[in-house]
């Protein structure tokens, strides 16, 4: 499963559709709690920065 946050593209989901702009602080912020929020509980996924791109939410394959 792949989702991107804050991308340019038509099929992305966005965290913010309402907004036109929002601070790079913002969404560094909540990303960063996110991520330890992820790991607190456990879950097996990460959330990885696409330079120039935004956030790509990734869970593992399983063989």
């Amino acid at each position: 499963m792949h989702t991107l946050l804050g991308a340019a593209r038509p099929d992305d989901c966005y965290t913010w559709p309402e907004k036109e702009h929002i601070d790079a602080s913002t969404v560094n912020l909540v990303v960063s709690r996110q991520r330890r929020k992820l790991a607190r509980e456990g879950i097996e996924v990460r959330i990885d920065t696409i330079s120039r791109d935004g956030y790509q939410l990734t869970s593992p394959t399983f063989d």
